[in-house]
């Protein structure tokens, strides 16, 4: 039985899909506007969630309902294509100009989701004052979970890991102990990266928590908090294109609101987002049969795997060049924005030439940042002054170079860098971690065949990847097996990566169309997150309207 966010947000879904086409300028969607106050870049407010129960409280619901199976199911994010890294909290700000109001003017990231699932099971925990966590696909099973308690403490930083993630939300931010919270297996080439699983999971946890302390968080709410923490206590570097994708599934544009200006260039909203519906549901299965899932080759040992992405690295990267506004990385990032409009068209035109042009250009993109960021650093580490184009070396370079002194927060996520450098530094100028090898001699000959190939969210060593065929599946299978990328069963990935060998070939893409699924506590009498409001946009105005009232977001 589906879950009732599944059905109230189905409504939604289908009602601003059929009301998309009102006007050119008035756009139908889901509007994700939060209603607390959940500031990025800065520590968790102690007073900004209200729990309404206390954790013996709660324990005693769930003594008293045992035999109810609470779960909380979300389809992780498969393609993001152009558009990708653009609801970070600092692009969305950056790149949207002074009054822009068109779609086509501000920054956005269309999603299609994927067919993995990953479900979270929350139940009672045997000690009142601990919160147990378990994933076996972690290698956290249920006979030595992660136990903490008490409140999670912070380090000098303000941070902790995303493995103390699960106490950190029921301890410190709802004051919630006893329970345990078991992440439930997830396919093996999902676990290899770049679908952002943790997304999932952490839209999950304020849920459930959300839910049992009767804190009333909408998903709008959960959606804000869950992108802050990933950023500030959990020392990660992401958006919200996950976030949302598990929450609606199937394929959306996700306009991100949070750098709306006015004239002046004055900010004021929240972390928030207008979603839009870009298919139906049954466009979905023909616009797979141009789509795979690849993985170019990940090694594990013994269940381990023997390189790590460093995603947030990556995002951290092109997070530079945009802040210090790099005068070659600056406007390589707003041309992302055409990127994204073109993309997004073509999909729904069902034009795949375009829509592969336009990937391949995004990968070219990313991979032109990556090298400007690595090259800044080694010229400033090795005491130049300008760069081989006879420029002067600007001064934001030497805080890239800092990634060589240990004392930096950044040094741990950078040894990929120093190893490299120790290794082979004059090809190290010319390498783009994005698609590092042997991503980056797939991604080529791709190209060279008529099929875009791009790595899934910050890319990275071993990410997973999607291919894009303008031709159709017949046509993107010859091309993989043509690189010895043969196709994979569940069951021989799952075993490479509990094992040892090395993960390497592709499955057909199928999307995934049901939003968030949330079960069981309903059942409990719980009150459920609230869904997103149908609204309509105003690409003239830039306001928001529900439907018979009008009502200014900005």
């Amino acid at each position: 039985m589906c879950g009732d966010i599944w059905v109230n947000l189905e409504d939604d879904r289908e009602a601003a899909f059929e009301k998309s086409a009102v006007s050119s300028a008035m756009i139908s969607g889901l509007l994700f506007w939060p209603s607390h106050t959940f500031t990025q870049g800065q520590p968790l407010d102690p007073d900004a969630v209200k729990s309404q129960r206390t954790a013996e409280e709660v324990r005693k619901l769930l003594a008293a309902h045992r035999e109810v199976e609470l779960t909380i199911t979300g389809h992780l994010r498969g393609v993001d294509g152009a558009g990708s890294s653009l609801d970070l909290p600092e692009f969305q700000k950056a790149l949207t100009r002074p009054g822009a109001k068109k779609l086509s003017d501000l920054p956005s990231t269309p999603t299609i989701a994927s067919e993995f699932t990953t479900t979270i099971r929350f139940e009672l925990g045997s000690d009142p004052e601990v919160i147990e966590y378990v994933a076996p696909d972690y290698g956290i099973t249920a006979q030595k979970p992660h136990r903490i308690r008490g409140k999670v403490s912070l380090d000098r930083y303000g941070k902790t890991s995303q493995l103390n993630g699960p106490a950190f939300v029921f301890r410190n931010i709802f004051g919630l102990s006893g329970i345990r919270i078991t992440c439930e297996a997830i396919s093996p080439m999902a676990l290899a990266g770049g679908m952002e699983s943790s997304n999932v999971f952490n839209v999950a946890l304020l849920a459930a928590a959300s839910m049992l302390s009767g804190a009333g968080l909408s998903l709008a709410d959960i959606f804000s908090l869950a992108v802050k923490l990933e950023n500030d206590e959990f020392g990660g570097l992401t958006g919200g294109q996950g976030h949302l994708c598990c929450m609606v599934g199937g394929a959306y544009r996700h306009v991100w609101l949070s750098g709306l200006k006015d004239a002046a260039g004055r900010m004021g909203n929240p972390y928030s987002a207008f979603s839009i519906k870009l298919f139906s549901d049954s466009a979905l299965d023909s616009l797979a049969d141009h789509l795979a899932l690849v993985q170019a080759g990940k090694s594990y040992e013994d269940g381990r795997p023997l390189i790590f992405r460093r995603a947030s690295f990556i995002n951290a990267m092109w997070t530079d060049l945009l802040r210090d506004r790099d005068r070659i990385g600056l406007p390589l990032l707003y041309e992302k924005l055409e990127l994204v409009e073109r993309f997004t068209r073509a999909l729904k035109e069902g034009d795949f030439e375009t829509t592969v042009s336009a990937i391949n250009r995004y990968v070219e993109i990313r991979d032109t940042l990556c090298r400007r960021w690595i090259n800044l650093a080694l010229d400033a580490r090795e005491g130049r002054t300008d760069s081989d184009d006879g420029s002067e070396l600007p001064p934001y370079a030497a805080e890239y170079a800092l990634v060589f002194d240990e004392t930096n927060m950044r040094y741990n996520d950078s040894g990929t860098i120093r190893n490299f450098y120790r290794r082979d530094k004059d090809r190290l100028r010319q390498t783009s971690f994005y698609t590092l090898s042997p991503i980056a001699e797939l991604v080529g000959k791709a190209k060279d065949a008529g099929i875009a190939v791009m790595p899934l969210g910050a890319g990275g060593p071993g990410a997973n990847l999607i291919a894009i065929s303008s031709e159709g599946r017949k046509h993107l299978e010859g091309f993989l097996e043509s690189q010895d990328l043969h196709r994979l069963t569940e069951d021989k990935a799952r075993a490479i990566i509990r094992g040892t060998g090395t993960l390497k070939g592709y499955i057909p893409f199928h999307a995934g169309k049901e939003p968030l699924t949330i079960n069981g506590f309903g059942q409990l009498g719980l009150k459920l997150p609230e869904a997103p409001e149908n609204c309509l946009y105003n690409q003239e105005t830039g306001q928001f309207e529900r439907p018979g009232s009008g009502r200014d977001y900005r």
